[in-house]
């Protein structure tokens, strides 16, 4: 059972000018989680030093600089080689030390202390508050569109070479565990030990990876384009880092293969929605190529029809004909979706009800 101690005041409540600083908040960390300023070598290799004296509790080692996470993660291995270290043990002694060690002192260091400091001053409400408002907001941006799309692009690129990607302990992508704790600093005067702002001070860079003998750093992207809170562009790719090693390509928020971004509409082969197995990838698919393009290309057959919903009969590559739905969205004008359901399903009606695991299926309402 937590003991509160009798000498410190909880915040039960947020005050009205308190809850009128989330935006600034949300907006000073997504700006941070997603700017593409260059690193300040300098500065970082200080704080990096400082952080290796003050919380992993060693001497400071030499720091390496990367234009990208790709040849950040794969020039380990070429230093480890080096250093007569085998490649095939490379990737369980980088996710020992990164994971395990570095995460485990860091831990004690730092988030423990943090984390029971808030707790101690702070009620769960107010902490569910902030987290919801403030962090899950930056989180939404930076870490589940840019940071879950770039560390997917740069394990397929490295685990080809070296059969294992393991993630950097930290990056500029923590903006949103930074918006939490900086609100509760800021605005309700939270005292954190140093070791908070020594980790912080390390926090905003492409990539880090804390070694025992050599640190590696990755410079931040150089391009970021996003609409609507989402990664999108429709003539390139969304995250591209220096040298075009590395890039991402992404539609309406969902990551989709370069040809599918960079060929143009009337070009692309609707057949290729046959052979992707994605739904949301799908979607894009389809609201480039369009509805009508797709059904006269693939041979799409009607069995039944219900409102804006249609059952049709298709064939994937690979797969026997099988039953799909076509649905229009209810939030999202103009974008359809084509989603695979049970190959008994004979009726909008019974697939609507498989879909959504339910026993009578009622109309949604549309958002506007």
């Amino acid at each position: 059972m937590k003991i509160e101690s009798s000498n410190v005041k909880m915040i039960d409540k947020l005050r009205q000018e308190q809850i009128d600083k989330f935006p600034y908040y949300v907006d000073k960390w997504i700006k941070i989680g997603l700017s593409t300023e260059r690193i300040d070598r300098k500065e970082t290799t200080e704080n990096i030093n400082e952080f290796y004296k003050q919380i992993l509790k060693l001497n400071p080692v030499p720091v390496f600089y990367f234009s990208n996470p790709v040849v950040a993660y794969l020039s380990i291995y070429y230093i480890y080689n080096l250093l007569n270290t085998k490649g095939s043990q490379v990737g369980s002694q980088v996710g020992s030390q990164v994971r395990s060690q570095v995460g485990s002192q860091v831990g004690s260091q730092v988030w423990d202390q943090v984390e029971s400091q808030v707790r101690d001053q702070v009620r769960s409400q107010v902490w569910d508050q902030v987290e919801s408002q403030v962090e899950s907001q930056v989180e939404s941006q930076v870490g589940d569109q840019v940071e879950s799309q770039v560390e997917s692009q740069v394990e397929s690129q490295v685990e080809s070479q070296v059969g294992k990607f393991v993630r950097p302990y930290c990056d500029g992508y923590w903006a949103y565990w930074n918006s939490f704790y900086d609100f509760f600093e800021k605005e309700c005067n939270v005292k954190y030990n140093d070791n908070y702002k020594i980790f912080t001070n390390i926090a905003n860079v492409g990539s880090c990876y804390p070694l025992q003998e050599f640190c590696c750093v990755s410079e931040k992207p150089i391009t970021i384009k996003m609409k609507n809170g989402r990664l999108h562009n429709e003539t390139g790719p969304t995250v591209e880092y220096e040298g075009g090693l590395l890039k991402v390509y992404s539609l309406n928020g969902i990551k989709v293969p370069k040809e599918i971004v960079m060929t143009p509409a009337d070009q692309l082969d609707p057949k290729i929605i046959l052979t992707e197995k994605n739904v949301e990838i799908r979607r894009e698919i389809v609201r480039k190529i369009g509805i009508k393009r797709i059904y006269l290309a693939v041979g799409a057959k009607i069995i039944d029809k219900q409102g804006t919903y249609e059952l049709i009969s298709l064939k994937l590559e690979g797969e026997r004909i099988r039953p799909f739905l076509k649905m229009k969205n209810p939030s999202m004008k103009d974008v359809w979706h084509i989603e695979g359901v049970h190959p008994e399903c004979k009726t909008v009606e019974e697939a609507l009800k498989w879909r959504n695991n339910i026993d009578k299926w009622e109309e949604p309402i549309t958002l506007t």
